[in-house]
């Protein structure tokens, strides 16, 4: 075994097994991101237990998340797009482990959420800023696409922006293939659809603004009218519920 894949599984298991502390980026039921700094330029462990029913069919039939993610990043950053690098994918082994799959990528930080700066940017006037990093959204947006990776939780809370002001794209355990016909149509709707509704979310105190992002993004995305209806749906789904739960009106009147 090559010394970094050694050094790679020994710090992962380490890390499983509780051995081993980092600062943690994100944790939820069967799932923790964990940024570790060893001396080196820092890495990014997400690991994943695979012990409830659907993930364990998922396993089985080796579309875990974990692979969708592997393969949307290595597919994306070979096309140049702006996402981190992926640098190892693989199951986890080993006594005191409590995770079955771990996959590594490169630390992008310092970085910045672009939800939170839309969202500061917005709301302080700086309507400048905001169309130039609608731009940036829109650009990668497309790039996705063109490579065939569709996301049905492509968010602005899952873009970064990093010190040096370079956008990019994070967290693609949801990712899949566009495919063909009405299936397609539905996965690049919902995409589009979650895409506008965190937009409208982050800008709510200008909402002028999401108007003409939509107006951009579908001038360069130039979806069917299949794909364009599913958009509508899952963007005032999503608006509903964020407006029950936060009591904040926000209209659905989003320019498509």
């Amino acid at each position: 075994m090559p010394n970094a894949d050694r050094r790679f599984d020994e710090t992962a298991r380490a890390l499983s097994r509780g051995d081993l502390e980092g600062e943690v980026l994100a944790a939820r039921p069967g799932r923790v991101t964990v940024r570790v700094d060893d001396g080196s330029p820092g890495l990014v462990y997400k690991l994943w237990n695979l012990s409830a029913p659907k993930s364990v069919l998922r396993r089985v039939a080796r579309r875990t998340k974990g692979r969708s993610e592997w393969d949307a990043l290595r597919r994306l950053r070979a096309a140049g797009v702006a996402v981190p690098e992926p640098l190892a994918f693989f199951r986890l082994r080993g006594g005191g482990v409590r995770h079955h799959e771990v996959l590594i990528v490169e630390d992008l930080s310092p970085c910045e959420s672009l939800q939170k700066l839309m969202h500061s940017s917005s709301k302080h006037g700086r309507e400048a800023e905001v169309e130039r990093l609608d731009g940036e959204v829109i650009t990668l947006t497309a790039a996705m696409i063109g490579q065939g990776v569709v996301d049905n939780d492509h968010r602005l809370g899952n873009f970064v922006v990093r010190a040096d002001g370079a956008l990019y794209r994070l967290d693609f355990e949801n990712a899949s293939r566009i495919g063909r016909g009405r299936r397609g149509d539905e996965r690049l709707g919902v995409m589009l659809g979650a895409l506008v509704s965190s937009h409208a979310w982050a800008t709510r105190f200008a909402p002028e603004l999401t108007p003409r992002f939509v107006e951009r993004l579908l001038g360069e995305i130039r979806p069917g009218e299949r794909t364009l209806e599913r958009a509508r749906s899952a963007a005032a789904a999503e608006i509903s519920w964020l407006c029950d739960r936060s009591g904040f009106t926000l209209s659905n009147e989003l320019g498509w």
